[in-house]
């Protein structure tokens, strides 16, 4: 499939977006001073935040605006648990195996059919995955 470019004057969101870049980028060149002290004082308070977070989590407790959303839920890992204590230990103890079926297509064959009509159309819209990758610019953010 190939890649249809556009003109940035077809496509209106694009253009609000290249005249948003532009005037951000104005500002942040007519109040260099402002900007700058800005920028430092978000590094200052993402550092705390950080520092702060890390530990109120190492603690598992709830201090100021760092709060815990709920009780901690505990979970195993089935898997480990039958690998360390065994298979005997594993099956009396509330562990099972469970066999899921895992499903797969050989693209090609699959796209053959399609082509030779063998599958319905609505069938190929209800199946068919198109992933469109993209690269976006990043988000204006203070740093």
């Amino acid at each position: 499939m190939p890649i249809n470019n556009k003109f940035v004057s077809t496509i209106p969101e694009v253009q609000a977006f290249e005249t948003a870049k532009r005037e951000l980028e104005e500002f942040k060149a007519a109040h260099e001073a402002f900007y700058n002290d800005l920028v430092r004082l978000l590094d200052i308070y993402n550092a705390a935040r950080d520092a702060a977070d890390k530990v109120v989590r190492a603690q598992q407790v709830s201090c100021g605006p760092f709060q815990l959303a709920a009780r901690p839920s505990v979970s195993y890992d089935a898997e480990k648990l039958y690998e360390e204590m065994g298979e005997p230990f594993f099956f009396a103890h509330g562990g099972k195996v469970e066999n899921k079926p895992v499903y797969v297509v050989n693209k090609p064959q699959v796209e053959a059919a399609i082509a030779a009509g063998l599958v319905p159309d609505e069938v190929v819209e209800s199946v068919r995955r198109i992933n469109v990758r993209y690269h976006t610019p990043k988000k204006a953010e203070l740093p």
